[in-house]
This record gives C-alpha cells, structure tokens and sequence, in this order.
C-alpha cells in the first residue's frame, strides 16, 4: 500500500488567495497535476514491460518500466506543470499512453481536468482506448489555478441558471398542459350537456305529440252502427242493416232492428 502526502507552498511572489477559496496555489500561476500510477488490468504486453507516458500541454514525464509484464504495477509519482503557451486546444488535459515493446501503444486516455474533484486525492479507474476492456488505476491530485477556479464557477453559475430556466420551463409546460386538460373537460362536460337537452327536446316533442293524438282521437265522433262489426256473445255477430243490404237481396226488418246471425265456429 503507497500513501501519497503532498505539501504545497506559495511562491514569495504569488498572489494572495481570494475569498473563499482554496490556500493551496499553483506554482507561477500555472495548475498542477500531480499522478500517483498503481496497476493497470487486461493490458498485456508479452515481449516487455509496459511503462506509460504523460503529457500535460508542452510537458511530458514517463514511468519506469512495470515489474510484471502480464500484470503491470506501479508506484511512481508523477507531477506536471501546465506551460502558460499551451493552446488552448491543448489546455487541461492529460494524455496517457501505456507502451510497449518497441515503443507500440497498449492503449490511451486521458485525464479531463474539469471532470474531477480539485484539491483532493481522487482515486479513479481510466478506461484505456485501443483496448477491449483495458483500465489504468491512479491516484490525481489538481491544484488549479485562480483563472481556472473562477472559470469552473462561472460554468457552474450558468449550470445553475440553466437548471433554474429548465425548472421554469418544466412548470409553464405543466401549466399549459393542465389548462389543455380543462379546456378538453370543459368542452366534454358542454357537449354531454347538449346532448342531454336533445335528449330531453326530444322526450318533450314525443310527448307532445301523443298529447295531440290523444285530443283528436278524443275529439273524433263515435263510430255509426251501420258501419260497425262487433261480436255480442261467444259466436254471434250483430251486422248494422245497410251492410245487410249491400250484401244481400233478401227481404230485412226494418231499419232500427239489429239481426242476428249465428256463425258457426
């Protein structure tokens, strides 16, 4: 087990810490990274030893070579100063490469100073490029600048303001939606109310009209005898008189009497 204990002191010149922030100061204004290499996994390199190789900006720093070619180990210690020329393109970035026989690459990665914790002994396991599964562990420490303190905060403060926006985004969507869904109630609640008044126009008109049927067949005269059929008793007919001389020659009683026929069943 390595332990890793690192003491920064500020140059005479350095400028003094702003508020809130950190007593650990880069040197010259530069960040430092500090790299404490332990092992790798499923890096093999048959005919030598892997070692790795660093590079932060302009400078650049190597291992020595692992003990065990199939299951590499270290316990170098590697520090780095980011030269103020750096590119931009090239700024706050490590590139890792593990080597090996003949100077040929075993896999690549990179330490994104961004991404992890400041000031802290971060350990972490890297994901090696060129590899099925390879992973390089280490131990990093940054010191960052107050330039790249400040940066961080102002990428956290618009972080915080697009949560904010998002928030409110969120809630006048919601806000829409809800007023969507009252206006498709309400529209559902007008249209089934309509529908029930057709419903009851239309029990109003039937019964209406069956009134208006009820009058005129109570407003109708009673049917004439002359013109009515109507059985009296179990199989006997009583016939008005002209329809007993519409259908027959024979002599009849007089016109007030009814006749009665026997009709066999």
């Amino acid at each position: 087990e390595v332990h890793l204990r690192l003491t920064f002191t500020a140059p005479s010149d350095a400028p003094s810490t702003p508020k809130g922030g950190s007593n650990v100061v880069s040197a010259a204004g530069r960040p430092l990274v500090v790299i404490l290499l332990k092992e790798s996994k499923a890096v093999v390199s048959a005919k030598a030893a892997p070692y790795c190789t660093f590079e932060f900006g302009t400078e650049k720093a190597r291992t020595r070579a692992a003990a065990s070619p199939q299951r590499p180990e270290w316990t170098d210690v590697i520090v780095l100063h980011e030269d103020p020329a750096t590119p931009a393109s090239m700024a706050g970035v490590v590139n890792i490469s593990v080597m090996g026989h003949h100077e040929s690459v075993l896999g690549t990665s990179q330490i994104v100073l961004r991404d992890v914790p400041w000031n802290t002994a971060h350990d972490m396991w890297l994901p090696l490029k060129g590899t099925s599964a390879g992973q390089l562990h280490l131990v990093v420490l940054v010191d960052p600048t107050n330039e790249m303190r400040a940066d961080r905060e102002r990428e956290q403060e618009k972080e915080r303001l697009k949560a904010i926006e998002a928030e409110k985004a969120k809630k006048v969507e919601e806000e829409n939606k809800r007023r969507e869904l009252d206006k498709e109630k309400i529209k559902s609640e007008a249209l089934a109310a309509e529908a029930e008044r057709e419903r009851s126009a239309a029990l109003q008109r039937e019964l209406h009209a069956e009134r208006e049927r009820e009058r005129e067949r109570a407003s109708r005269p009673p049917p004439s005898p002359s013109n009515t059929f109507q059985f009296t008793g179990h199989g006997t007919l009583t016939i008005g008189l002209k329809e007993l001389r519409a259908g027959s020659g024979a002599d009849l009683p007089r016109a007030d009497s009814p006749v009665m026929f026997k009709i066999d069943e």
